[in-house]
Formats: C-alpha cells, structure tokens, sequence
C-alpha cells in the first residue's frame, strides 16, 4: 500500500464566490496505483459546508473500485471517514456518479483520500473528483 498525492493536492480552492459562500473544488488525479493505495486529491478547508460530490472517471480496469472519504489533517478531528461518499464504487467502465450522501459540514480541515481497490488501475486513467458546496465559517 503507498500514498499518492495527486497535482492538486496543494492547490488552492477551483471557486470560491467574491462577497458570496459558494465553494467547488475539481480534484483529479492520473498515477499509477495498486489495490489499496491511497490517492490524495486535495484539502477541503474548514468551515466548508459540501453538499454534492461527483466522480467522473476513465476505465480503470477490470473489478476495480474506489471509495472517496477524508481523513483529518491534524488532531484526529474529525475521525477519519475513508468512504464517506463513495464505499467500492465500480470503476471498471468510465462513468459519473453522483454521491447520494446527505451534506457535511467541516469545522477543521480534511484532506480527501480515494482508495483503490479490487484490483490495480489499468495504467493510469484519469480520476476527478468534483465538490460542490457552501462556506459557512468554522465555529
């Protein structure tokens, strides 16, 4: 199992609306990966409230899957939920599904982990990730 950091980790937030509190962040990455690596896309700041989340993804290869969650960034808050949007998610065949889990709200940063897993990513196909959301202040 390695850590993957993708090239957006480190980048800064995709939007975030002048005088207004609506917030996307578009993470992707397109490594090498085995079964069970973890792939770091990026960070969700704190006091982000993040209502819908979308995977679009290339074949990656047969049985394989992907679970997207967090984890936190320092202080173990809040507990780490490694498929908190996505748990096995199919990615064998390109697609784009949304997540239909109910909004989260974060009062620390989270750094956004997608974990392989079945098998390995045939090559290195394209995963993105889109957040769609709303600032709210951390309290």
């Amino acid at each position: 199992m390695a850590d993957v950091y993708s090239d957006t980790y480190a980048a800064g937030n995709s939007f975030a609306a002048e005088m207004g509190n609506a917030w996307t962040e578009d993470l992707s990455i397109a490594k090498a990966a085995s079964n069970a690596d973890k792939l770091y896309l990026g960070i969700i700041p704190a006091g982000v409230r993040v209502s819908s989340v979308r995977l679009i993804n290339a074949a990656a290869g047969a049985s394989t899957t992907l679970s997207v969650g967090y984890e936190p960034i320092d202080g173990g808050v809040p507990v780490a939920a490694p498929t908190a949007w996505f748990n096995a998610q199919a990615i064998s065949s390109a697609g784009a599904p949304f997540s239909t889990v109910a909004p989260i709200t974060f009062e620390r940063p989270v750094k956004i982990v997608a974990t392989v897993g079945g098998a390995n990513l045939s090559g290195s196909p394209l995963l993105t990730v889109v957040f769609n959301g709303e600032m709210v202040g951390a309290k």
